[in-house]
């Protein structure tokens, strides 16, 4: 498969690649809408395109420049998407360590996200990441060190648990279903 990495940081590039991957995989997944607002304040979107332009896989992603709890700044991941017909090749994977190489380059040395649907857990379970317990909204908190950083710090500062949740406390999480697993989407099928 012949796929291009692309970055856009402007609200009309984030408003057509939401508009391409909700008609592409015939999902009206609420995180689409909210493309624009994350370009809007200031988040970068990592895409792998296809021949003709268009994103199969996105990563979207906030760089922190301010010291948070005094280990530098965070790298704020809100979304990782890709198309059903994408999925299972590892791409979500790959772009993920291509957007933490730059995270790394630009100081960050952790790493936060709320996954809110299976996909997103299964995918940051895949990773190795920390996952500190549920949010009020249904989402798992996760908080983890880039790969490669060594960090002594055991409970992140907002965790809404003081213990890191095992491999298997996180599985079941995802069987009883997270914020945006309320119908039934193309990821769910791929869990088992």
């Amino acid at each position: 498969m012949d796929l291009r990495l692309a970055v856009a940081t402007d609200v009309p590039t984030a408003t057509a690649w939401a508009k391409h991957l909700r008609a592409a995989s015939g999902d009206a997944h609420p995180m689409f809408p909210e493309f624009r607002v994350y370009a809007f304040r200031g988040a970068e979107l990592w895409g792998l395109l296809d021949k003709a332009g268009n994103p199969v896989c996105v990563n979207i992603t906030y760089f922190g420049k301010r010291l948070t709890n005094g280990l530098g700044p965070y790298a704020n991941v809100h979304v990782l998407y890709t198309l059903p017909s994408h999925q299972g090749q590892g791409l979500t994977t790959h772009l993920y360590r291509l957007v933490e190489v730059e995270a790394l380059k630009r100081g960050c040395r952790r790493m936060r996200s709320l996954a809110g649907s299976a996909g997103g857990a299964a995918t940051f379970l895949r990773l190795g990441c920390k996952f500190w317990g549920p949010t009020p909204n249904g989402e798992l908190y996760v908080d983890s060190p880039l790969t490669g950083v060594a960090d002594s710090r055991e409970v992140p500062a907002k965790a809404p648990e003081p213990r890191a949740w095992s491999a298997t406390k996180v599985r079941a999480a995802i069987k009883q279903g997270l914020r945006y697993d309320h119908r039934q989407h193309s990821w769910n099928s791929r869990l088992g």
